[in-house]
């Protein structure tokens, strides 16, 4: 269990992307979503305890999710024009920052589309690398240490956001229902206070060998004020 938690804090980039909340009285109004995966792993990595074989590629994973639920939720808001579209050329981050003005992260999707943007942006000097990051300079400021942050992700659309003004609320395991398969109750105290629940079963693998794994985190719809986010449409 701890394995998977110091993997999950290793590899998220959720806390880098928005703020993340912790669950507190007054947000039984918000509606929840559960991002996870379930998987199959070895009894013997099981009993003698030996998850980072599992962990690394498991958790990496269900951190790709989350990224994918941001975007996901964030064009169902664009959608219902809680915040802007704009229909952008040459210039996205150009653009974007004429409505969000405090903008520090761009969301890139790993498609055509995405990939010519990140080519011409490395053509023209604008990306540099920040210990494992990157960021990508402003057209006016190419030798300064100024931009937005850099993340790729499996949607369609380019999103920019200021992340002081995107905020997700994360739920504690204690606080959310245990997922609904056939896991073995008593593992599921051990994610009581746990961002990442960690859920073993008997699963439909049990004779092979293996025992299946649910791992999840547990967060809310991402809550925009001040006009804290934009989507581009390129």
């Amino acid at each position: 269990m701890a394995d998977f938690n110091r993997t999950y804090e290793e590899k998220t980039e959720l806390t880098r992307l928005c703020k993340v909340r912790e669950y507190e009285d007054g947000d039984e109004s918000l509606d929840f979503f559960q991002i996870g995966r379930r998987a199959a792993v070895p009894t013997g990595l099981v009993e003698t305890g030996r998850y980072r074989y599992v962990s690394d590629s498991a958790v990496g994973a269900l951190c790709e999710g989350e990224k994918k639920f941001v975007v996901e939720k964030l064009n169902g808001i664009a959608d219902d024009k809680r915040i802007r579209t704009l229909d952008v050329s040459e210039s996205p981050i150009e653009e974007a920052r004429r409505v969000v003005e405090d903008s520090d992260t761009v969301l890139v999707p790993r498609n055509e589309t995405g990939d010519e943007m990140v080519a011409r942006w490395e053509d023209g000097g604008r990306i540099r690398g920040l210990g494992e990051g990157k960021y990508v300079t402003s057209g006016e400021d190419v030798e300064e240490n100024t931009g937005v942050w850099l993340y790729r992700h499996g949607g369609d659309d380019v999103f920019v956001l200021d992340s002081d003004d995107v905020t997700v609320v994360r739920k504690p395991e204690g606080d959310a229902e245990a997922p609904r398969f056939g896991h073995v109750e008593e593992y599921g105290e051990l994610c009581h206070g746990s961002e990442l629940g960690v859920y073993f079963g008997d699963g439909t693998h049990a004779d092979e060998g293996f025992v299946d794994v649910v791992y999840r985190v547990v967060v809310s719809e991402p809550i925009v004020e001040n006009g804290g986010a934009c989507r581009l449409r390129c």
